[in-house]
């Protein structure tokens, strides 16, 4: 069964979250609206 896009960017964003150093940030919306080619409401 294939997975609903915005599940998929959550995983991928929950992996980042965890195996960044404390303090480091993530990308801004719009370069994740980017990467995912997703639209910033998904």
């Amino acid at each position: 069964m294939r997975s609903i896009r915005y599940q998929e960017i959550a995983a991928a964003l929950r992996q980042r979250v965890v195996s960044r150093a404390p303090g480091a940030l993530l990308p801004s919306e719009a370069e994740l609206s980017a990467e995912f080619g997703a639209s910033r409401v998904t």
